[in-house]
């Protein structure tokens, strides 16, 4: 099944064939499979491209735990919270 096709659905799925579908797309289409990653990989970038990759993943993982934060504090769900405070923990620390 083509992903549009999956975006194109209705009604929800058994368990089993929610899990073979998004291993479907994972396998097809996870970052590792981007030519850039690919490239990355295989020792084809050039040290600027590579040097632009780290800047941005950088700022990228430094972002996240600001960004969970922010979703935390506009959740009124306390069960909610109590699970994504763990992702905030998991990038700062909790030293």
């Amino acid at each position: 099944m083509a992903c549009s096709n999956l975006l194109m659905t209705t009604g929800l799925w058994e368990r089993e064939t929610f899990v073979e579908n998004l291993r479907g797309i994972g396998a097809r289409a996870y970052h590792d499979k981007h030519p850039f990653h690919v490239a990355m990989n295989e020792g084809g970038l050039s040290p600027d491209a590579l040097r632009g990759w780290v800047a941005n993943r950088f700022y990228y993982q430094r972002s996240i735990p600001i960004k969970d934060a922010a979703i935390l504090s506009n959740c009124p769900v306390r069960e909610v919270r109590r699970v994504w405070i763990h992702r905030i923990l998991d990038h700062d620390g909790n030293a």
